[in-house]
This record gives C-alpha cells, structure tokens and sequence, in this order.
C-alpha cells in the first residue's frame, strides 16, 4: 500500500476515514479526514486534519482531534481515499478512489510458502476483519472492482464469509475478486455458505503453477495440488466463478503448454486465464536466482500457450509484461495490471511510442528485468 508519514497530535490509536479536500457542513464530517494547507479552528467535527505545514497553532491542538503537520506528498490524497493513522505518524492508504485497482487485505496468514509470493506472510494468525468492514463503509459505492486479499483470505473461516457478505450488503454493484489458493474450497460446507451469500458478481482467483502435482506442490511448498483442484470443482458445483492464475517462473515456464492443456481439459469451465510476470519482492526476491527467467526466453511457450486456450474459446491474458518482451501477435492479450502506487517506467521507456498501452513494471523491477527492455517506434 502508498503509505506518506507526518507528525501526530492528539493521536493515541489508530484512526479510519476518508479523505475529505475541502471544508464541509458539519453533519458530513463524522466519516472524514481533513486536508487542509492552513487549517483553522473550523475543523472540529472531523475525526483528524492533515496538513503539509510544518507546525500547527495552539488553539487547533486544543481542539483535542488528531492533528498531522509536516506531511510530505499530501497532493497523492485525493477526496474519496481511505487513509489509516498511526500514533507513530504513519498514513496508510488503504483505498484509492481514483485507482483502478484496490484489495482488501484481511490477514497475513498462509497456509503455503510459495516460492514466488510477493508478500509478506506469516504462520501466525492475524485478522484484520474489524477494520476491513469499517474501511467497506467507507468506499465509493460507484467503485467497479474491488480485491479480497492476504495471506490466505480463506483461513479466517466465518470471518472471511463476513467479509464477503459486507461487501454485498454495502456495494452490491462492486465486483468482488477474491485471491485464494483454493485449498479451503475443499471443504463442500465452507463452499456452500460462500454460495449462500448470494454475492451478485464474485470472482475467485486460483493459482495453479503447473499441471502435475509435484511440480505445483514445489512451487507452493506444501502437499496441495489435489485440494486445490477439488476447490476449484466444488467451486463451479456451485456455479462460483473462478479464474485460474500462474505465474511465470524458471520452474515452469517450459510446462506452460502442458498446462494450458490440463486447464483447457479439466477446467473448461473457468471465467478466465492469466499468465503472470514475476514481482520480485519477499519470497521472491530470496530464491530469485532459482526462479529468474528473462520474459524475452519464455515468449514462445507463453505464445503456444495462449493459442491453446484462445482458440478453443477461453478468455486469456498475460499480466505484468511489457510489450517490447512479447511477441506483437501476444499484445492483444496483454494487460496493464499493476496497481497504480506500484507500477513505474524505465528511463528506456521515456521515448517509448507504446507507453500508455503499456503494463510498464513493479517498482521491485528496477534492478532485474529483462535484458530486452527497449523503446517501440510505434
């Protein structure tokens, strides 16, 4: 998440709300957090102020709000966001109501150890269900799509469905992607209360890293290819969309038409198919030198791949790859994908007459790439 810091007053726990740019009524401001340049003694009624100034008056401390000064990068807020303060002086931005793409992250818990996985996990149970259904509150009901996320978002048991059912009750019209290793969907009875809720556009996203159980078990690092498959087909019993997810890695880029195949084969059914480039954060970023492939090496796997799925009617699309790696007939497959407070260009990019098509590159990027990265002409 984009997190800006500044200095607290008045701040002695946590505090939730949406970003509010403009001074408001009164009765509107229970829910907001002020951005104010010069705020003044007129901001009581608000649960906290932030302000880029550097120092604040007494009377504005004494109103007893939190109050954060010296706040750099203030301009990244816009009117709509949802932000959590720390009494460290912390802002996380916990929603974007600009950004195309925003997750609701419930927990770092994880019942695998995927050699790939990006994020920062752990054994230990953590849940952040508490603030999550506040923070749903809080989001733009006009919002298209919104993520579900962790850790294993399914490990929070009845917690998790209680998510799910917020988010049909505060924003039916929001389409609700959930990322799960599908290994909970095993169980029938847990499946059948997520079906029950009824949620009107739900998505479950599965990664599946190769056809064979041991070659995804290795990946993972635990025995569950078998469970993952049978959660994928209690899944579609209960006609809950799901889309099948692999990220493209040394380990199975050359098994990628077999597993285009076994999908094709065994899941015919699935809403969609997305090939994935590699973040190279966390985990890995610790077993990058088993897992580091040039995009460039892979390309006629992933392109015999595609073809597979696409032309026997499957919705298909290559995530976090840049179009000067893939092979021009993949481009129309190819997707911008990386959230916005994550995604950057190379300076090789500046002169780039495709940029804006462009899914450009993970900030973890900068120093391991393909080698291939050059600028289109268009």
């Amino acid at each position: 998440m984009r997190q800006l810091n500044g200095t607290p007053v008045n701040c002695k726990k946590a505090v939730l709300g949406r970003i509010a740019t403009g001074y408001t009524k009164s009765k509107n401001r229970g829910a907001s957090i002020l951005v104010a340049p010069s705020p003044s003694t007129d901001c009581r009624g608000y649960r906290a102020v932030l302000t880029e100034r550097q120092s604040i008056e007494t009377s504005i401390a004494s109103i007893g709000i939190p109050v954060f000064s010296g706040v750099a990068r203030i301009s990244e807020l816009n009117a709509g966001d949802v932000v959590r303060l720390g009494p460290s002086g912390s802002i996380d931005v916990l929603y974007e109501r600009l950004a195309p793409h925003n997750a609701l992250f419930v927990t770092e818990q994880c019942n695998c150890s995927c050699l790939i996985c990006p994020q920062h996990t752990t054994k230990t149970r953590s849940d952040y269900t508490d603030q999550v259904l506040e923070l749903v509150k809080l989001v733009d009901p006009e919002t298209k799509t919104l993520g579900i996320t962790g850790g294993e978002p399914t490990l929070l048991g009845e917690n998790f469905l209680k998510v799910v059912k917020c988010c049909k009750d505060i924003l039916p019209g929001t389409a609700l992607q959930v990322l799960s290793n599908g290994i909970r969907f095993s169980d029938f009875d847990f499946t059948k209360s997520l079906a029950t809720i009824g949620h009107p556009c739900l998505q479950i996203g599965i990664p599946l890293y190769a056809d064979t159980d041991s070659e995804h078990d290795n990946m993972t690092q635990v025995s569950g290819f078998h469970k993952t498959v049978k959660g994928i087909y209690n899944l579609a019993l209960f006609r809950q969309r799901v889309e099948i997810r692999t990220v493209i890695n040394a380990l199975n880029y050359k098994r990628l038409p077999r597993l285009a195949e076994f999908i094709y084969r065994n899941f015919p059914f699935v809403v969609h198919v997305a090939f994935m480039g590699m973040e190279t954060r966390e985990l890995a970023r610790k077993n990058i030198n088993l897992l580091w492939v040039d995009p460039h090496d892979y390309g006629k796997y992933l392109d015999e791949a595609v073809d597979i799925l696409s032309l026997r009617g499957m919705s298909v699309s290559i995530y976090n790859h840049q179009l000067c790696v893939l092979p021009t007939n993949l481009w129309p497959f190819a997707r911008k994908s990386i959230s916005t407070w994550k995604n950057i260009y190379l300076p090789e990019c500046r002169s780039c007459k495709e940029q804006n098509q462009c899914g450009g590159f993970f900030t973890s990027s900068v120093d391991i790439h393909s080698r291939y990265i050059h600028p289109l002409s268009g």
